[in-house]
């Protein structure tokens, strides 16, 4: 059944404003808030009770989560939610057997795929769009002739055609189980690229060594896998892979490949990574190397770039830390830290969570934003949210084209550590003051404001950039940003002409927003 629901009273805008907590970069909202109400019968989002979730460009949430009332029977399941209008896609009585979160995506269309598991029934795989709701497969069933789901283990993805791709674990008619990659689109499923498949290298490939992470779909039609290969010149090496939408299998990271840090990816490492629209890939791995154990890459057009590298100063004011640590499961380390892989948006935005030292040295976890040039931080532990918590640990995340994130987070209140789910949104730099210092031959610009993010702000006078920017360290936010830039350049006498009013505004390529202009009146000199 599907039901729709408008917050009483409230518009979109007024939701927002209450709850906003500013930071030097983003605003973050709770999104959607516990307590607030969703529903004619005062239903509210329960405490505790938020799992996966996805975002698109219209700031839609798709998310699991439980409503409590004390008119009507407490209820839990995938809704989405616009910050004004709730819709419940599938739900069902909390009494009834149920088990685990559900891993879901949504795109712009507003189209949302995810997997249900039910401890009364078998785990299915659902779409939802146009308001209708279709049971794809679950397991017992055929995906293909012969081929029956044994387990769907991972989260499935959606591209802006409302296409899908997931891994699935099936029953091999000739017996035993395969893992396969399947895309589904125009009302069925295709095998895509799977276990025995040829691979590069004159191996086969194989997809049963964990842990196993979502088939990435981009618009375009590439898919993106983690698999090893046995036999040919690759034999026994694990890596990532796309396979084209022409068919062809590409490699992204193999054992041995040469990285931008120097060195080389571990002999052990299992590498974890995700698409944009454009099939540019992210991906994390660990690195053969006598200082560097691991870090985040991005693979465009065939070259590789660096987001992060442990020992890499963070926006925290220490160096990153190791993505991989020990386990008793694993006690080599090769465990992922993050509960999920990096994420990549077509304007090379790079989601991902991390451990560094603060100012302080004290240890902590982070959600970060970073391009080559630059990295922000989202939140991290400690952090004060609109929720009048503070962040304990942060769980799954997203990210749209617009560079918003919106991220599950555990946070600790007096009413115990429940759950919130937090939207983070991109905001301009503002110029506070600018200031003329020196003579013609050595003039300079002072500029003092919040959200300069290090190594990314351009500064203009009356639209036109100008000189070598310099970012003042001791005026720093600890979060990728600064508070005092210092601009230099020979051209700055000529822009800045004795007695007149010229405006000064500093713009963000990372986030694309640029400041309201600042008058400045240029002094007699």
């Amino acid at each position: 059944m599907l039901v729709t629901f408008a917050v009483p009273g409230e518009s979109r805008q007024s939701a927002e404003v209450t709850a906003r907590v500013p930071t030097s970069v983003y605003q973050l909202i709770s999104y959607p808030a516990r307590g607030q109400v969703v529903a004619p019968e005062d239903r509210t989002f329960a405490q505790g009770t938020f799992g996966y979730q996805g975002l698109n460009d219209s700031a839609v949430l798709a998310c699991f989560a439980i409503l409590e009332s004390s008119l009507v029977q407490t209820t839990r399941g995938v809704y989405l939610w616009d910050g004004t209008v709730f819709t419940a896609v599938t739900e069902i009585p909390v009494t009834e057997n149920h088990t685990g979160n559900h891993p879901l995506a949504i795109n712009n269309r507003g189209d949302a795929v995810y997997t249900w598991y039910s401890l009364s029934g078998p785990t299915r795989l659902a779409s939802y769009s146009n308001g209708v709701l279709s049971d794809l497969v679950a397991v017992g069933e055929d995906i293909e002739p012969g081929f029956g789901v044994r387990e769907l283990p991972a989260k499935p993805t959606i591209n802006e055609r409302g296409d899908i791709a997931l891994l699935v674990n099936v029953d091999h008619p000739n017996g035993g189980e395969t893992y396969s990659i399947y895309k589904y689109s125009g009302g069925r499923f295709e095998r895509v690229i799977g276990q025995g498949s040829e691979a590069i290298g004159g191996g086969r490939f194989a997809m049963n060594y964990g842990p196993l992470p979502p088939a990435w779909l981009a618009d375009n039609g590439d898919i993106l896998f983690q698999a090893y290969i046995i036999g040919g010149s690759y034999h026994f090496m694990h890596g990532l892979f796309v396979v084209r939408a022409d068919g062809t299998v590409e490699k992204i990271e193999i054992r041995g490949d040469p990285l931008p840090v120097g060195g080389e990816v571990h002999l052990y490492s299992l590498g974890n990574g995700s698409l944009n629209a454009e099939g540019d890939a992210v991906f994390r791995v660990r690195i053969e190397h006598p200082t560097i154990d691991s870090g985040i890459f991005v693979s465009s057009g065939g070259a590789l770039s660096t987001i992060m590298y442990e020992g890499q100063m963070s926006p925290l004011g220490g160096p990153f830390l190791s993505l991989y640590h020990p386990t008793e499961d694993d006690p080599g380390g090769d465990g992922a830290a993050q509960n999920d892989p990096p994420l990549i948006n077509s304007r090379g935005q790079v989601l991902f969570e991390a451990e560094a030292r603060d100012v302080d040295g004290t240890k902590r976890f982070g959600l970060f934003v970073g391009t080559p040039n630059c990295i922000v931080k989202v939140v991290a532990e400690g952090d004060r949210l609109p929720t009048g918590g503070r962040v304990v640990d942060i769980a799954e995340y997203s990210l749209n084209e617009l560079g918003q994130v919106v991220v599950r987070v555990r946070e600790s209140t007096s009413e115990g550590k429940p759950h919130a789910i937090i939207l983070a949104t991109p905001t301009p730099p503002e110029v506070a003051s600018a200031k003329v210092k020196g003579s013609d031959d050595a003039t300079r610009l002072l500029i003092k404001g919040s959200g300069f993010i290090i190594n990314d702000a351009v500064v203009e006078i009356d639209g036109h950039a100008v000189g070598d920017v310099e970012y003042v360290a001791a005026s720093s936010s600890y979060d990728g940003t600064t508070r005092r830039l210092i601009v230099r350049g020979s051209e700055l006498a000529d822009l800045l002409p004795p007695g007149q009013t010229v405006n000064v505004t500093v713009l963000s390529p990372f986030t694309g927003l640029r400041s309201s202009p600042f008058s400045l009146s240029v002094p007699n000199r």
